[in-house]
């Protein structure tokens, strides 16, 4: 009599995160951004930086004593990745979502166990009692001249926030109790000016439970269907594949055809065609630059041809 052997069990699925914390306001602006083929980028000279001085400034015992002061004295919990299953928030519904806690000092590298999860990691995180407090380290000079959104409407403080108040709240749940933050301290860290300049902000848990609500919806219910060009075209990983700016070099020609005869209110859309065909055209000479180099010289006639030539600033 033969015996019944039964096969292991199949490994569970992992994912990666259906958006990330840095590109919510991105994908709350066209949430079809999540959902369109996204493409990886190597970092450019100043994002390098920006890494650089992360890995050097978010330490134990490195912090300005301007910032550890609004910590409270004391460092926070530096480069937490969190991850939280949006598709599990119902409008409304007051169960806890699934979350998870993947670590410090992951580099962006998340692995989720479900399709609609949000993951991001927090700069710098402190729970104390019912306060929770949240910063976020930038290093851009435009960062310190004003391009941030106000950190009570950032997308990246906020859901980072949520992470870490679900994770919270799991923990108080399996202890037999309930836990509900009565403050919500955001903040940017910017050292473009000085090393310790803050800007701060606070938000009530009432309101950051219903942007949640709003996150989570469109989460549950992104699709390709709707495009929405904007200022977020042009930080968005979608863009190469995004049909929306698949006319903008036509859409330029066309619209500067006649400036003259151009409303005023559609200056802002030729102005938006005129930056995204200028990233097209960055990326095909990128492209154009990498073939050359790795196959050689291309004759462009008789008298002329096309090479990669490589100096030095010395």
């Amino acid at each position: 009599m033969s015996q019944a052997t039964s096969s292991p069990a199949a490994p569970p699925l992992v994912y990666a995160p259906f958006i990330t914390a840095s590109g919510v306001d991105v994908f709350l602006a066209c949430p079809a951004s999540a959902v369109l083929p996204r493409t990886h980028r190597e970092r450019g000279t100043a994002a390098q930086a920006g890494t650089e001085e992360h890995a050097i400034r978010l330490l134990p015992g490195k912090l300005p004593p301007k910032i550890l002061a609004w910590f409270g004295g004391r460092d926070p919990i530096f480069e937490a990745a969190l991850a939280v299953d949006c598709a599990a928030v119902d409008d409304g519904s007051p169960s806890l979502p699934q979350a998870k806690f993947l670590g410090q000092f992951i580099d962006r590298a998340y692995v989720v166990p479900g399709p609609r999860w949000w993951a991001g990691s927090a700069d710098m995180l402190d729970i104390t009692g019912d306060v929770v407090s949240v910063a976020d380290l930038k290093t851009g000079q435009g960062q310190a001249r004003g391009s941030l959104p106000a950190p009570d409407k950032s997308g990246q403080l906020l859901s980072l926030a949520w992470g870490a108040i679900v994770l919270r709240q799991l923990r108080a749940r399996a202890e037999g109790g309930t836990w509900t933050p009565s403050r919500i301290r955001l903040a940017w860290w910017l050292t473009a000016d000085a090393e310790d300049d803050i800007i701060d902000a606070e938000i009530s848990y009432d309101a950051l439970m219903l942007w949640v609500q709003t996150l989570c919806h469109k989460v549950r219910t992104a699709t390709a269907k709707h495009m929405y060009r904007g200022p977020q075209c042009i930080g968005c990983g979608a863009f190469d594949s995004c049909p929306a700016q698949g006319g903008a070099l036509r859409r330029v020609l066309a619209g500067v055809a006649d400036l003259t005869a151009v409303p005023d209110d559609q200056i802002a859309t030729i102005w938006q065609d005129i930056v995204a065909a200028h990233r097209i055209l960055d990326d095909a000479e990128a492209a154009l630059k990498l073939r050359v180099e790795r196959d050689g010289e291309v004759v462009l006639s008789d008298t002329h041809r096309l090479k990669m030539i490589r100096g030095t600033d010395t």
